[in-house]
């Protein structure tokens, strides 16, 4: 009969910490998502800043940045500004989502480019 009871107490507690576990995951995979969501917007930002530098028309960046922005589960975004002027190109976007309600990602590029202007591989 002992052993039975240790079973069950054995389940009781598991019971217990159920609740406790599944917060603990759900944190961090909406931490990592958050992280992950930001890296991306920000790369994909850059993306379209040379997009633009490299004189591909306008709608044709942000067609890709819109197709690109929406692989964000559970995120809003607004491209706020997107140009190309004689001396610079740049990509602002504005995203929101859990754990981060409101965040700018900015990008500007000198034209024309120098080799300083590129970043290394995500």
């Amino acid at each position: 009969m002992k052993g039975l009871n240790s079973k069950g107490q054995a389940l009781l507690e598991s019971l217990f910490a159920l609740p406790f576990a599944i917060t603990v995951v759900s944190s961090l995979f909406v931490g990592l998502l958050s992280l992950s969501s930001a890296l991306l917007a920000d790369h994909w930002t850059y993306q379209s800043a040379l997009c633009l530098a490299s004189q591909q028309p306008i709608a044709h960046c942000k067609r890709e940045l819109k197709e690109q922005l929406q692989l964000l589960p559970f995120y809003k975004y607004e491209i706020q500004k997107m140009e190309r002027q004689p001396r610079h190109a740049e990509v602002m976007i504005l995203l929101a989502g859990p754990l981060m309600p409101r965040k700018i990602f900015s990008e500007k590029l000198r034209l024309p480019l120098q080799s300083q202007d590129f970043r290394g591989v995500l």
